[in-house]
This record gives C-alpha cells, structure tokens and sequence, in this order.
C-alpha cells in the first residue's frame, strides 16, 4: 500500500476542520490502493505557545512521516495564505526524490514559480488530483 502524504494548512484551525480535511482527501482516493497520512494530530499543539523542543519535536516528526511516504500531496487551494510549512515539507520532498502533486484548486498559486519547479503536477480540480494520483501508481 502506498503512502499518500497530505500537506496542507492547519495553523488556527479547530481539530475538526482539520481532520475534515484529510477525510476529504482519503474518501477522494478511497479504492485507489493508498492511505493518506496528515500530521492532524498535532493541531491542538500548534494553536499553544511552543517551546524550542517542543518545535522540534513536532517538526522532526512531520519529517519522519515524509519521509515515509511515497507521495507528496500539497493542498494549497486557499488564495493569500502563506504555506510555510507546506513549503519547507515540499523542498524535503523534492530533496528526498519524491513526487509531489499541488492541488491549487481556483488560486493563482499555480502561476508560483518555486512552486512549478518542485512539483510534478499542478491541480486545479480533485478529479486532475485523482488522476495524478493515479498515474503514479500505474508508474
């Protein structure tokens, strides 16, 4: 079974949202042979002041969950959000070899140049996600 890695943001969001949207993205690629991983969990530890080891606790094990994964799934379908952890678990990928897909839904992040270099594809709707996704497997 491969690993479907989902990126996207988290920070100021209830737990529920968050989970809400991994679910969407699981029940996207249900049937599809994969299971989509997110670092939910961690939400309720990012809404609180972090310490320095708290940080790099949270953030090596972000790391460590990316770094087993197959596949690299980037939300970044909401306009004028900085996505900077979304950003710095993309350059891991792409340091690490792996594919990555952005899902960029009605935004204008896909015209982001670092963003075009790094990805192998670029979304703008969840059946283009569900296709790349595809392909990868067919690989």
């Amino acid at each position: 079974m491969k690993i479907v890695f989902l990126s996207h943001r988290f920070d100021f969001l209830e737990p529920e949202q968050v989970d809400s949207k991994t679910k969407e993205f699981s029940n996207l690629l249900a049937g599809m042979g994969v299971t989509v991983i997110s670092m939910t969990t961690l939400a309720d530890e990012r809404k609180k002041y972090l310490d320095i080891d708290t940080i790099r606790t949270i953030v090596q094990g972000d790391l460590d969950e990316l770094k087993k994964a197959d596949i690299l799934l980037m939300d970044v379908s909401l306009e004028g959000w900085n996505y900077i952890g979304v950003t710095c678990e993309m350059v891991y990928a792409f340091t690490w070899g792996k594919p990555i897909i952005a899902y960029v839904g009605n935004t204008t992040n896909g015209q982001r140049l670092w963003l075009q270099y790094h990805v192998g594809a670029i979304c703008h709707t969840l059946d283009e996600v569900k296709n790349e996704i595809r392909g990868l497997l067919d690989d």
